[in-house]
């Protein structure tokens, strides 16, 4: 059996949707997607403990290969009587 393909994600960020397509177009090809804190994201690549990794940006790109997936945009939930409402 092949060695597992190991995906690192940073808390927040769902995966699901890539890793079912990798499943489809790679059925011979298992995935290992296993969450790690937002301070280890960089470390688990470059310690070669993960293949890649959905990360949160800023990070430093000394080293690594970036691909910009989306723009995330900050926003804040509370209850409509709250007074941050």
């Amino acid at each position: 059996m092949a060695e597992p393909f190991r995906v690192r994600f940073v808390p927040g960020i769902t995966p699901d949707k890539w890793l079912r397509t990798w499943a489809e177009r790679m059925p011979a090809s298992p995935v290992e997607a296993i969450p790690v804190d937002d301070a280890e994201q960089r470390s688990v690549l470059l310690s070669g403990a993960a293949d890649m990794c959905f990360l949160r940006l800023p990070v430093d790109r000394d080293g690594l290969h970036v691909i910009p997936l989306y723009r995330e945009v900050p926003v804040v939930v509370a209850a409509k009587d709250h007074p941050v409402a």
